[in-house]
């Protein structure tokens, strides 16, 4: 059509521990999300914080190439970090909701640029990324998810994570051997 402008796809930000989980886990749910952004079925926001965590993460285990190949694959907006002052502005919005200061910063880069999701794998800080309809209202109206969710909310299969029985009772050895612990 002449005059109309494409339609960009979504903007999706992903947490660190989508990008590590995906490096670590081949075939698993976060890894169906960085290869759906390599195929351009959404845009990564790229939040500054997260590529510090990941190369930190990454780096020391020789993954840090599979990491830098998606990106380069993906289409990626990179966005600047938090100033003070949207540091400063979010605290009603954001810090009730999320107190781990790591997280807060991404937080606050997530307010700034409004994904339209956020997908986070981080289930420990539950606490944090509680998904909550106030969190969503503080994020600017960025739903958070979990993998799963986003995979469910696309139409898209998730990875059976059945593993094969294995052919001898998994009760081997003993808890004390030194094989065990090393």
């Amino acid at each position: 059509m002449i005059g109309q402008l494409p339609i960009a796809p979504p903007l999706v930000g992903l947490d660190s521990c989508v990008f590590i989980e995906a490096a670590k886990v081949p075939n698993g749910v976060c890894n169906v999300i960085v290869t759906l952004a390599t195929q351009k079925l959404y845009r990564v926001l790229l939040v500054p914080r997260v590529h510090y965590e990941v190369r930190k993460e990454l780096e020391p285990v020789g993954l840090l190439p599979v990491y830098e190949d998606w990106l380069a694959q993906s289409d990626v907006v990179s966005c600047r970090p938090p100033t003070t002052k949207e540091i400063r502005d979010s605290v009603p919005f954001i810090w009730p909701r999320i107190t781990h200061c790591p997280d807060y910063r991404i937080a606050v880069s997530v307010r700034t640029f409004t994904p339209r999701y956020f997908i986070t794998s981080n289930t420990r800080d539950r606490k944090d990324w509680n998904r909550t309809p106030e969190l969503r209202a503080g994020l600017g109206g960025t739903a958070v998810v979990v993998p799963k969710q986003y995979l469910v909310d696309l139409g898209v299969s998730i990875p059976s994570r059945n593993k094969p029985k294995p052919s001898q009772p998994a009760t081997t050895g003993s808890l004390f051997d030194s094989e065990t612990f090393h």
